[in-house]
């Protein structure tokens, strides 16, 4: 089954599941409009949700880095005392 955390009742071997099933095992593409079981949905959306926190997360520290190494003028939005464009 696509995921583990599925209770037995939501992975109803539906003919809709049976063939979704057969698409994922066969690496066959999956689009957003496709019929999509609502547990695989979640989990989908969960992973995505955490994929783009990491890299949200990820960027901080650089951003950081990014700040200390700039002058006072450039924090401030400004090159030879004239606002950047």
């Amino acid at each position: 089954m696509y995921t583990q955390s599925l209770s037995a009742a939501a992975a109803a071997e539906t003919p809709q599941t049976i063939r979704f099933q057969q698409r994922i095992d066969a690496d066959d593409r999956i689009e957003a409009n496709d019929w999509i079981p609502d547990g695989y949905r979640k989990t989908l959306t969960r992973q995505i949700a955490q994929h783009a926190h990491s890299e949200i997360i990820g960027m901080l520290p650089a951003s950081a880095w990014c700040m200390d190494r700039l002058v006072g003028s450039e924090k401030l939005g400004r090159v030879d005392g004239r606002p950047l464009p």
